[in-house]
């Protein structure tokens, strides 16, 4: 009896999670610069969350909207975030996929502005940024200080995206 199957080792469809492995290595230091933005970016969602859950122990339910809507974005955009930018990336560059790609830059573009509202922080609106924190600095000058933080934070995110597209 004589085998038909080739000897030639099966290229996988599943991927490992290693950039290393996964991703050609042209295209390595760019995933790599995307996950450590994503990273920043989870970063920023959580300070803003630790900020805002301040404001509202500090100032009380005039600041439950902001504290409210933080507590949204920090557990919905984190991983949403993963999904439709960095792994959306990471897939297109791995498949060589220009549907991902585009998606990519759509969901990107979207992070982009979402870093904006960040820093601009408008008041209610779930992020501690220059305008919340200028407010906040009129009662509570550590949250104020705090709030400046988060909004320099949010800047270098946008700065950061902007870079790496």
């Amino acid at each position: 009896v004589v085998s038909t199957q080739s000897t030639e080792a099966v290229v996988s469809t599943q991927s490992t999670g290693n950039i290393d492995f996964d991703i050609p290595s042209e295209h390595q230091l760019s995933v790599r610069r995307v996950f450590y933005h994503w990273q920043f970016t989870v970063f920023c969602y959580l300070i803003n969350f630790i900020v805002c859950f301040g404001m509202i122990c500090k100032l009380g339910t005039k600041a439950g909207s902001a504290f409210g809507l933080s507590l949204l974005y920090a557990g919905l955009f984190i991983p949403l975030s993963f999904l439709t930018w960095y792994r959306m990336l990471y897939n297109a560059v791995r498949q060589d996929s220009s549907l991902r790609y585009m998606l990519f830059f759509f969901f990107y573009g979207l992070q982009i502005v979402v870093s904006l509202f960040g820093a601009l922080g408008i008041p209610g609106g779930g992020f501690a940024g220059w305008i919340t924190a200028f407010k906040t600095m009129e009662e509570n000058k550590g949250l104020g200080v705090m709030g400046i933080l988060v909004s320099l934070a949010w800047c270098a995110d946008c700065l950061i995206a902007v870079y790496l597209i």
